[in-house]
């Protein structure tokens, strides 16, 4: 299976919402790049997987970048990503 032109869009999509209600819009061009690096690199997922993969480098890329080092915010907690 390989990813489509229409699962790009559907992952760009779910993820530029998350980020969009979450941060702000000016992020929308970071998630269509890394969408099609991550598209680039790992043509063989299936849509699910290629989706979380997008979501997983965004979030490297903000935390990498100090420009949100919580995104996305635990919604216990607020001040680290989920996962306690």
């Amino acid at each position: 299976m390989s990813v489509s032109d229409a699962d790009a869009k559907e992952a760009i999509r779910r993820v530029s919402l998350d980020v969009q209600s979450t941060l702000d819009r000016r992020f929308g061009d970071l998630v269509i790049e890394i969408a099609a690096d991550v598209r680039r690199w790992n043509a063989h997922l299936d849509r699910d997987e290629y989706v979380v993969m997008v979501a997983e480098a965004v979030q490297q890329e903000l935390h990498d970048t100090f420009v949100h080092t919580t995104w996305p915010p635990c919604p216990y907690h607020h001040q680290h990503p989920p996962g306690c």
